[in-house]
């Protein structure tokens, strides 16, 4: 097993695809978010532009499943965000069996900061727009993930800050498979909002596994002159959701 499928098969529980609904027979997929715990509350997590315009809009709603054709799950209709950071979180209910097979990604697995992500392999596991189709509400949300792996890219977005960004090399092109051959990898529309992971492997070495990966960040926007995805570093965004989580306890 490559390390690309060994933190799939690791992280892939706390994945939620993204769609606005539009009506109570149809909707539109907009994006990837990731579940998570961060103290006392369970939150999605994605980037604001994801669900900016479907909450602005007068929409039905959000929705979000975890992409194995589940029915869906109603997100509240206020998401906190900071368009600055482009991240957005919304207090969503625990996930329970049997009316999901989502978990909500432990508090321990996200880091303090993005530091390292320049040295190690980096894993992104989101929604490709092209695998994912927001069919009417009886049948929810179809989509099939793209875990992918690589490492940092070098940016020629205009607006890149390193000391809130960090870039991951994307180039749909010239990728190639675990075993040889040429990936033929999909425009990364929809990957936005999905969770970033170091999976440590070069810092860890002989002990690593595929537990030891942590969040560093979340992906915003796809630098196609770079040929690379642009993510908000998580130190950058823990101080945010520390806000909120200490909001809902008062």
């Amino acid at each position: 097993m490559t390390i690309c499928e060994a933190v799939k098969d690791a992280t892939h529980s706390y994945l939620g695809a993204i769609a606005e609904i539009v009506s109570e027979k149809e909707g539109k997929f907009e994006g990837t978010g990731s579940i998570i715990e961060f103290g006392n509350g369970v939150f999605l997590i994605t980037a604001a532009h994801v669900v900016s315009k479907i909450v602005n809009c007068g929409y039905h709603g959000v929705a979000y499943s975890n992409g194995n054709k589940k029915l869906y799950s109603r997100a509240p209709s206020h998401f906190d965000s900071d368009a600055a950071l482009d991240v957005a979180f919304a207090r969503i209910p625990r996930p329970t069996q049997p009316d999901s097979d989502r978990l909500a990604c432990p508090q321990r697995l996200i880091a303090a900061s993005a530091v390292g992500t320049e040295r190690d392999l980096l894993f992104i596991h989101g929604f490709p727009g092209r695998h994912s189709r927001f069919f009417k509400m009886t049948e929810g949300i179809h989509s099939t993930t793209l875990p992918y792996c690589s490492g940092p890219g070098t940016p020629k977005w205009a607006e890149f800050d390193a000391s809130s960004h960090f870039a991951i090399s994307y180039d749909p092109k010239n990728s190639l498979l675990p075993g040889g051959g040429v990936a033929d990898l999909p425009s990364p529309d929809g990957l936005s909002g999905a969770a970033v992971w170091n999976t440590r492997r070069s810092e860890l070495r002989e002990t690593w596994t595929p537990s030891d990966a942590r969040i560093v960040g979340i992906v915003h926007r796809w630098d196609q002159d770079g040929e690379c995805l642009i993510a908000t570093r998580i130190e950058k965004i823990l101080p945010f959701l520390q806000r909120i989580e200490e909001r809902g306890n008062r």
